[in-house]
């Protein structure tokens, strides 16, 4: 779904778009991916997270949906409660610190929606049937843990406030800023754990340490994107990926917020069908002073059908 703007006074809109992908469609399998965004006076937040694409994780869908819940629910009292502090502590350079107070109030959050929707649904005989016999184990272990392990699940947020702004990422998928003068970068570090079909998680026993997180404290970007990996492995080089992204830069330039949402929810199914297949979300939260010298429409070269 695309969801809608909450703006008031803030400098920048959010914008947020989940699409099921064209395999998902084919093969009647749910979406597992969500995202949400929200934009309002002094904080834009987006976040997307993507569920892991298997049957031994039956329960991924609300995997990725509780993980979206669980970062809106905390980002703000977050930054409302650390705001003085946080600041202080960006800029010398302890970042990592007061961050990692918002990976564990997520990581708490988290757990406790997942163990919340177990104790109402346990895991039933049909649900674990087509399941090997290790996954079988583990869900109808007495150990909650294992059990969460069913809902894996990555996530990818930015925040932007009036005086920094920071995201947080655990497992694949971009993260992709936009400097004032247009070069773009990911600036979150890459996950080396992340290789192929594997990819860390808020699953994982050690899931706080496989957190990475950027912090701006000036010259903030005047654009952020996140995207799921259905997004990323629908084109073949870093570069592709980077004109997708200023394509739909140059749509908010041109045309504004509402044309730009929805060239989004229309073109994001072809982008799927025309690329990894996978089901794709974005989140982005842009500028409300952008200007791109000469805007054209975006043209975007997604990976051709294997």
């Amino acid at each position: 779904m695309v969801t809608e703007i909450k703006s008031k006074n803030t400098s920048y809109y959010s914008l947020s778009c989940t699409i099921q992908g064209a395999n998902h469609k084919k093969n009647d399998i749910e979406c597992e991916d969500a995202s949400d965004c929200f934009s309002e006076e002094s904080i834009s937040v987006c976040v997307v997270a993507d569920g892991h694409g298997s049957k031994e994780y039956p329960r991924t869908a609300l995997g990725s949906k509780y993980a979206v819940e669980a970062f809106m629910e905390v980002v703000f009292d977050f930054v409302n409660n650390v705001d003085n502090a946080l600041f202080e502590k960006m800029l010398a350079n302890k970042q990592g610190e007061i961050l990692l107070q918002l990976e564990k109030s997520i990581l708490k959050e988290w757990h406790q929606k997942v163990q919340a929707d177990i104790d109402r649904h346990p895991f039933s005989e049909e649900e674990l049937s087509d399941l090997s016999e290790k996954s079988r184990q583990r869900y109808e272990s007495e150990e909650d843990a294992a059990k969460h392990k069913a809902y894996g699940t990555t996530l990818i947020a930015f925040v932007v406030t009036d005086k920094y702004a920071f995201g947080v990422q655990i497992g694949d998928g971009s993260a992709v800023v936009f400097d004032k003068d247009l070069s773009a970068s990911i600036p979150i570090p890459e996950d080396e754990n992340c290789q192929l079909n594997i990819t860390t998680s808020l699953c994982d026993d050690n899931a706080i340490d496989e957190f990475r997180h950027i912090v701006f404290t000036d010259n903030i970007p005047v654009a952020f994107f996140c995207g799921t990996d259905g997004i990323e492995d629908s084109f073949t080089s870093t570069d592709e990926l980077f004109s997708f992204y200023k394509g739909i830069l140059s749509v908010f330039d041109k045309y504004g917020y509402d044309k730009t949402k929805l060239e989004l929810k229309e073109y994001l199914p072809v982008l799927s069908q025309k690329g990894s297949g996978d089901d794709v979300s974005i989140g982005a939260i842009i500028n409300k002073s952008l200007v791109i010298p000469n805007a054209q429409n975006p043209e975007c070269n997604e990976k051709d059908d294997e």
